[in-house]
């Protein structure tokens, strides 16, 4: 029609309009204000299909309803794209009542599936990614035969804890540690293994801290807010942990032999060697948790932390992008070994 043909021209205002359209909302996702995503992105894609139409148009002689469909389709296949879901689809069908575009608009929402998820994460998951918020990729077919056992740190290499231990051992277990909210495992003795509970570094500075001021080893000035300052510190994630104190707490002296009980809270989610990862999967997400303990009969075997769960994941997604055969957790887990 005339209108698409005034000012710059047909492909200049198509053009114009669909990369100004997911330009400024992408812009928009960047405000606290929601602003929406799916509607302004079919409108994109709708402009992107239509101008793709339309110069196939100009080549080839097609129906006059071709750019139509081809919009209805562009703005299906763009939105599930970007989000990685298929009821994008329900959502244009509800739009337009067309019900005759179904060929279409699902051939083009099944083919931006399996390149987007090949390719790149969904958008939603780019922003939890981008604000630091809790966030874990989703698994992939290659996953779904693993188990807890397979991506577990083994209880050798895992910094834990008894109910009874000396001043230098809590020291050094802080010291490992790598930040405030790291739990660390406490079991009932060393013998048995039996798991009863966890601690965080900060509660154990705060005990390490309460047994310098009954030694009269710290200053008033040293000491003084401890109890205070504990709720909200023990929120702050990858804080120095000899900055809380001073790092004098942590010095090594000649009374460390002194043996205290460990304070401890009961560990209410424990994980099975047996239980498969798709469970483990859904734990962290669901419970936003950090780190969960392995169990056999209560005893402590192993523990599975968030960063050794995303390895796992993205080296399955990996392999299952790129064709590769399957590997066991620990020849992809190797690094860690």
């Amino acid at each position: 029609s005339e209108d698409w043909t005034n000012g710059c021209g047909e492909y200049c205002t198509l053009s114009l309009y669909s990369a100004l359209k997911v330009l400024l909302t992408l812009c928009t996702l960047s405000l606290s204000i929601p602003f929406g995503l799916v509607m302004p992105i079919l409108g994109g894609g709708g402009g992107l299909g239509r101008l793709i139409a339309t110069a196939f148009m100009g080549a080839h002689s097609l129906d006059y309803t071709t750019p139509a469909i081809v919009a209805v389709a562009g703005s299906a296949s763009l939105a599930a794209g970007l989000t990685q879901t298929f009821s994008i689809a329900v959502i244009v069908f509800e739009l337009t009542g067309q019900l005759h575009l179904l060929l279409p608009v699902l051939v083009a929402v099944f083919a931006s599936l399996a390149v987007s998820k090949n390719l790149t994460d969904s958008i939603y998951d780019s922003i939890l990614r981008a604000r630091r918020l809790s966030y874990l990729p989703d698994l992939q077919h290659l996953a779904y035969g693993a188990f807890a056992e397979d991506i577990m740190v083994p209880v050798s290499r895992t910094a834990f804890l008894s109910r009874v231990e000396t001043v230098r051992d809590i020291k050094r277990c802080i010291r490992s540690a790598s930040n405030f909210t790291e739990r660390i495992p406490v079991v009932k003795d060393t013998e048995s293994m039996l798991l009863v509970g966890s601690v965080t570094p900060i509660v154990l500075q705060t005990t390490l801290a309460q047994i310098a001021s009954s030694r009269n080893r710290l200053s008033s000035s040293n000491i003084s807010g401890i109890e205070s300052s504990l709720p909200q510190r023990t929120n702050e994630l990858l804080v120095p942990l000899v900055g809380t104190y001073g790092p004098e707490l942590l010095e090594e002296e000649e009374d460390d032999d002194e043996v205290v009980s460990v304070p401890f809270e009961h560990e209410h989610i424990q994980l099975l060697a047996t239980t498969p990862i798709t469970d483990v999967h859904m734990l962290f997400i669901t419970m936003r948790l950090a780190v969960s303990f392995v169990t056999d009969n209560g005893f402590l075997v192993g523990s599975v932390t968030r960063e050794v769960l995303e390895d796992f994941i993205s080296s399955t997604n990996a392999i299952g992008l790129f064709g590769g055969f399957y590997c066991d957790s620990a020849h992809i887990l190797g690094k860690r070994q």
